[in-house]
């Protein structure tokens, strides 16, 4: 497939969607305004987080959230010290489980517009054309790894979403799903087989570089092919956990607790740990698919884990 670009220009879409302080990093809420005290899980809102990063454009959308089992994230705990820990935190609804958010990146930079994951296809498709990019005009589509809240964004009504992108998708996961049970991944199958069938579909490898600026992170044990994702521009750098690290206030703080989700546990954590002391060590800035929107700050050592700080907005 030839690589088409974008077909309005950044300096076009900056002024056609009235961005021109996109390096402010302010909450936007649109097409019907909604207050602080209105959730962001509401499916009537566009909820998205403008920033800069070295001289590209960062948005982070809110695709949509949904509650979790609490013991979920804690598996290898006793499930009541996994639920006090949340419920200390305030955060634990009344059927003991917690919110969790799932969190969209879109990057413009040049000609690229390239999305983070596709989420579940709430919000996210509808954001990008409320705000004049238009997902025909999506050139790039990396993919993390095979879970439904990362490629289930793929089509609409059984079509590609981002007809003129090509689909970034982890080579070490790709050839997991070829052998593992069709229960397990059979839907995303289905959610990449119209990108194989129009050979818009690129595997990239462990620490490949995906596209200018992005760098593949291999932190396998979430899935065994898990991807995270070091992006870059100039001196600016931004590393996206993805799902190696699941829950900001309780994976961090406890990065040895197992996620009932991953493959592979034990390996899971060699992954997290690696991932977040790299955070920590470089000073990087972190984003976190399930963090608290918008999902971006830092990555802290704290005792024998790590603390999350939010980034103020």
């Amino acid at each position: 497939m030839s690589h088409q670009s974008v077909g309005i220009t950044r300096r076009e879409w900056l002024r056609g969607a009235g961005l021109a302080a996109l390096g402010a990093g302010l909450l936007q809420v649109a097409p019907g305004i909604a207050h602080a005290q209105i959730s962001a899980t509401d499916a009537s809102n566009n909820v998205y987080y403008r920033f800069k990063l070295g001289d590209a454009d960062l948005i982070v959308v809110s695709d949509t959230a949904f509650q979790l089992d609490a013991t979920i994230f804690g598996s290898n705990q006793p499930a009541e010290d996994v639920i006090a820990f949340f419920d200390n935190l305030h955060v634990l609804t009344p059927n003991n489980s917690v919110n969790t958010a799932v969190l969209n990146l879109i990057m413009l930079s040049g000609d690229t517009v390239a999305v983070f994951d596709t989420g579940t296809g709430a919000r996210l498709a509808r954001t990008i054309n409320d705000l004049g990019i238009g997902t025909e005009n999506v050139t790039d589509v990396l993919i993390s790894h095979y879970h439904g809240d990362h490629v289930g964004g793929l089509l609409s009504g059984g079509a590609l979403t981002y007809p003129n992108a090509l689909v970034h998708f982890p080579q070490p996961e790709y050839d997991y799903m070829q052998t593992a049970a069709s229960n397990v991944v059979g839907s995303a199958q289905a959610a990449i087989q119209p990108a194989l069938d129009n050979d818009q579909i690129a595997f990239y490898a462990a620490d490949a570089e995906i596209i200018p600026g992005v760098q593949a992170v291999y932190t396998p044990g979430h899935t065994p092919g898990h991807m995270s994702f070091h992006i870059s521009s100039g001196d600016a750098q931004l590393l996206h956990v993805v799902d190696a690290a699941l829950n900001a206030y309780a994976t961090l703080p406890n990065p040895t607790w197992h996620a009932r989700f991953d493959t592979d546990p034990a390996l899971a954590v060699e992954s997290r740990q690696a991932l977040l002391d790299r955070a920590a060590t470089e000073k990087l800035q972190t984003m976190g698919y399930h963090f608290p929107f918008p999902g971006l700050g830092y990555v802290a050592r704290q005792g024998e884990g790590y603390q999350w700080v939010p980034v103020a907005f």
